[in-house]
């Protein structure tokens, strides 16, 4: 994937471009539609000088150079402020951002506007963000988002995002897909800010949101889901979210499970490019769940495939070199330890080999259990994989079966608990190694 230049604050770019049909002929529709602006300016609502500059735009002969595309930015700017009929600020914002497209040095007279106090541009756009009209929100946002991407990093850094966050958590849930599309895409543009993105993150309903369209995209909608992984992807930059996103919402596996079944070569390029920041800004939290998924096996076979685009290829080859380098330095027990801290539990050789549960079982009750816990913790999360399931209940029978103080310790962490409500589990493995479990705990309770 061709790398943006992130380092910056904002990402320099012309304009947010919106892809989606219904915007577009919304748009047209709203550019087109003739205006009473003789009855505005009766009923005092404007006055003749901002009737005349109207008219002037209207007829598409006013607009001709930067200097005139100034005076109408600041006309529409002071019509926001002064009118709240929805077809009136649609009109103006239509307007506005069409001076944008044709003048893009608007864009920095604006945020010099900002700095000189005069009139706030960004809090006059922000009143539109409440609106209760889709239209004019979604129109509102990309304005704003197109103004902060230009905006000097120091003034970002500083931003209030706060009504920008709350609109997103409108928009996001709305029942409209098209709505939800143009949103996406929106964020998109917001997330090429860095100070955005810890802002984002930090909220935990709005990433559960986010996280909540991706499972869906999953499913027929491979447009949105590449737009989504676009935003994770850009999120990823950052170690301070690139260090829990896995643990917080599992998007490892998430990812892998994409790409297996990636219909198009594009969603699998925005997999391996996240997976790769994932393992350059942050490889000793992300380590463990690329060990679990088997990355590396994964990895070995997309590079036997064709790929159009070389920046998939050179992805992969470098997370297959950095996992072959870093598990080469792995034992048995740190891959061990990998998987059970990641919570993706499988039938790795260790789990069935008594030599290994001879030699490590005590060290599940090291640092206070703390590995041990993992195993408890995994029988306790809602709608559990059955192998999951099946390997922790066997893993914590082989620890109290190999380490003499295992019993009590398993009695304490409600493990025993959750394995007695395993043996009426739906899936027969579940059973069988929940019951396999208790037998050990209950005959080792009697040698006791």
């Amino acid at each position: 994937m061709a790398q943006l230049d992130i380092s910056s604050s904002a990402i320099s770019i012309p304009t947010l471009l919106i892809v989606n049909r219904y915007f577009d002929e919304v748009t047209s529709n709203i550019r087109e539609r003739p205006m009473p602006w003789e009855g505005y300016q009766r009923a005092s609502l404007i006055t003749e000088q901002e009737l005349l500059l109207l008219r002037n735009y209207s007829s598409r002969t006013g607009l001709k150079d930067q200097p005139t595309a100034e005076k109408y930015i600041d006309l529409f700017l002071i019509l926001i402020n002064k009118l709240s009929r929805m077809d009136a600020l649609q009109y103006i914002l239509v307007a506005f951002d069409d001076t944008i497209q044709k003048f893009p040095d608007t864009l920095v007279y604006l945020c010099q506007l900002e700095v000189k106090s005069e009139g706030s541009p960004f809090n006059t756009l922000k009143r539109c963000l409440g609106k209760d009209d889709d239209y004019l929100n979604l129109k509102a946002a990309k304005i704003i988002t197109d103004l902060l991407n230009h905006a000097s990093p120091k003034f970002v850094q500083t931003f209030d995002f706060t009504d920008l966050l709350l609109w997103l958590n409108r928009q996001l849930q709305s029942e409209n897909p098209n709505v939800v599309d143009v949103s996406v895409q929106i964020l998109q543009g917001l997330l090429k800010l860095r100070s955005f993105r810890p802002v984002f993150y930090g909220k935990a309903h709005l990433m559960n949101i986010f996280m909540g369209l991706i499972q869906a995209s999953r499913e027929g909608n491979p447009q949105m889901l590449y737009q989504l992984l676009f935003c994770l992807w850009l999120l990823s930059f950052e170690p301070i979210i690139s260090d829990s996103l896995d643990k917080q919402y599992g998007v490892i596996s998430q990812l892998v499970a994409i790409a297996k079944g990636a219909s198009k070569e594009k969603l699998t390029r925005i997999v391996m490019a996240t997976l790769k920041n994932l393992l350059v800004t942050a490889p000793g939290d992300n380590l463990a769940a690329m060990v679990a998924v088997k990355l590396l096996n994964f990895c070995d076979n997309l590079a036997t495939r064709k790929w159009t685009d070389e920046d998939i290829l050179d992805d992969i080859e470098f997370i297959r070199q950095e996992l072959t380098e870093r598990f080469q330095k792995l034992s048995t027990w740190d891959e061990y330890v990998s998987e059970v801290e990641s919570g993706h539990l499988s039938w790795t050789p260790s789990h069935q080999s008594d030599a290994f549960w001879k030699m490590h079982a005590s060290q599940l009750a090291a640092d206070r259990g703390r590995l041990l816990n993992c195993l408890a913790h995994a029988l306790n999360v809602p709608n559990q994989d059955p192998t999951v399931l099946a390997v922790a209940a066997h893993d914590i029978g082989q620890f109290v079966k190999y380490y003499p103080l295992g019993k009590k310790m398993v009695q304490d962490s409600g493990a025993k608990q959750k394995i007695m409500e395993l043996l009426t589990h739906p899936n027969a493995d579940v059973k069988y190694r929940a019951l396999v479990a208790l037998q050990v705990l209950m005959s080792h309770a009697w040698d006791q």
